[in-house]
C-alpha cells in the first residue's frame, strides 16, 4: 500500500491483465487480488488513467458476455445451479427481475375518484 503522494504501483501492463482476467468472468475484485491492490486502489487507476478505464469497460462487457455464455451453455444441464447463475447476474449486472405494468390507471385518476367519492360522501350529510 503506497502511502499518500506516494508512487503509485499502477503499470500500464496491467491494462491486458484485467482484460484477460474478466475474460475468464473474473470481478473487478477478484482482479483486484490478483494485482495485490484493493478495489479502491483499482477505482483509483481507472479514474487516473485512461486506458485502464478503458480496460475495465472492456473487460465488464467480457466479464458478463462470459457468465452469459455459461448460462447459455448449460441451459439443458440438469445438474447446473441455475438460480446460483441467476443471482449472480442480477448482482454483478444489474439484472432486474421484469415487472409488467397491469394497470392503466394513473395516479391522477386514482386521486380524482377519491374526491368525487369524498364529495358525494359529504353530500349525504
Amino acid at each position: 500500500m503506497t502511502k499518500a503522494g506516494g508512487p503509485t504501483k499502477y503499470k500500464t501492463e496491467y491494462c491486458d491483465q484485467v482484460i484477460e482476467l474478466m475474460y475468464k468472468g473474473h470481478s473487478i475484485e477478484e482482479v483486484a487480488y490478483f494485482l495485490k491492490v484493493d478495489k479502491k486502489t483499482i477505482y483509483n487507476w481507472k479514474d487516473a488513467h485512461e486506458e485502464f478505464f478503458h480496460a475495465l469497460k472492456k473487460g465488464a462487457d467480457f466479464s458478463e458476455g462470459w457468465w452469459k455464455l455459461k448460462g447459455t451453455q448449460n441451459i439443458e444441464n440438469k445438474d447446473f445451479n441455475s438460480t446460483l447463475w441467476y443471482m449472480n447476474m442480477k448482482n454483478r449486472f444489474g439484472w432486474k427481475d421484469k415487472i409488467e405494468n397491469t394497470h392503466d390507471v394513473t395516479v391522477n385518476e386514482h386521486i380524482e375518484k377519491a374526491k368525487k367519492s369524498s364529495d358525494v360522501k359529504q353530500k349525504k350529510y
